[in-house]
């Protein structure tokens, strides 16, 4: 036996707690029946709509209900919508994955954390209300919940993790609030249908694969707050058509662009002093790229496939252009381009002098 005690609840069904403190203030905790190895689970399946108690009476003692166990409702198909009562405050890791029926999910004002997978899978998903206190969305928390459309982040929640919201398919358009200042690595990956995102000035880092395969997304703006642009952080989002990068950016990682098609022209800041590796490969639309003088390295096939482009704007001079190191010939956008202008010239004519000994 998995719990102290059972009580029936207003909804209907029988649920389980764990008591986590037999000293006043008294609490408990939604637990799950029963555990068999690798398995949580209850004997008869939870179903319909299913209300969490703020508070449960056993024998001549009532205790408040502050917390929902991990793996509490694991693989409960047949619950088709979740409130959480005012008295919780933390909801578990996996407490509702795989709840392949549950439609819509309100998180009362008292929940500060939702914990790492607690709505995994949960595929036919389409409404979530995230209490005003919660503060943190644990990694993988939303993960696959394919038929979520919108969700709206309160101005509470300071950290977003990993894969958060990855493969939410119908999810169109997100707003970060100002409140975030860490978003995880592949938080918004394959979120297909999203069309715009909103990255406040709280954010200084875009993570690796944030939003990777967001191939619907068409425009993103990073604000002044951000310094690095992580890994694949927008690899494969076809759709993007335009990228402001902000003057704040040092680094932009290996493939952080990689088959943006979409894209016709990029401009990096005089910020950044090292391209990664691959960071525009496979960008076939990409016509017109501008490189400044900050600029030191460039990673190996950061500009492969990109056979579109037709010419490179360099914001310093010759001298400058000749002491870049490039580390393969698809790094070099000229392999492409053809074309190089210095401070909006085409370069014609070049006279290398007698003092030269080497051409690398």
């Amino acid at each position: 036996m998995a719990y102290d005690f059972s009580a029936m609840c207003e909804s209907g069904q029988t649920l389980y707690y764990n008591i986590t403190s037999s000293t006043e203030p008294y609490t408990a905790e939604v637990t799950y029946q029963m555990h068999s190895g690798e398995y949580f689970y209850y004997t008869t399946p939870m179903a319909g709509n299913l209300v969490i108690p703020s508070s449960v009476t056993d024998g001549n003692r009532t205790y408040s209900v502050t917390s929902i166990d991990d793996w509490a409702f694991a693989g409960c198909n047949e619950l088709v919508s979740v409130t959480i009562s005012n008295s919780v405050t933390s909801i578990g890791e996996y407490a509702f994955p795989y709840c392949h029926e549950l439609e819509s999910v309100i998180i009362s004002n008292s929940v500060t954390s939702i914990g790492e997978g607690t709505f995994y899978d949960c595929d036919n998903l389409t409404s979530v209300t995230i209490g005003s206190s919660v503060t943190s969305i644990g990694r993988g928390a939303f993960e696959d919940c394919e038929s979520l459309t919108s969700v709206t982040i309160p101005n509470s929640v300071t950290s977003i993790g990993g894969g958060a919201f990855s493969g939410c398919r119908s999810l169109t358009s997100v707003t970060i609030p100002n409140s975030v200042t860490s978003i995880g690595d592949y938080a918004f990956s394959y979120c297909i249908g999203l069309t715009s995102i909103t990255i406040p000035s709280s954010i200084t880092e875009i993570g690796s694969s944030t939003f990777d395969g967001c191939r619907s997304l068409t425009s993103v703006t990073i604000p002044n707050s951000v310094t690095s642009i992580g890994d694949g952080a927008f690899y494969g989002c076809r759709g993007l058509t335009s990228v402001t990068i902000a003057n704040s950016v040092t680094s932009i990682g290996v493939g952080a662009f990689s088959s943006c098609n979409g894209l016709t022209s990029v401009a990096i800041p005089n910020s950044v002093t090292s391209i990664g590796g691959s960071v525009f490969s496979d960008c076939s639309g990409l016509t017109s790229i501008t490189i400044p003088s900050s600029i030191t390295e460039i990673g190996s096939e950061a500009f492969f496939r990109c056979d579109g482009l037709t010419a490179v704007y360099y914001t310093g001079d010759i001298a400058g252009w000749c002491r870049i190191m490039f580390d393969d010939w698809d790094s070099n956008p000229l392999y492409y381009a053809n074309n190089l202008y210095i401070n909006n010239s085409l370069v014609t004519d070049l006279i290398i002098p007698e003092t030269v000994t080497e051409i690398k």
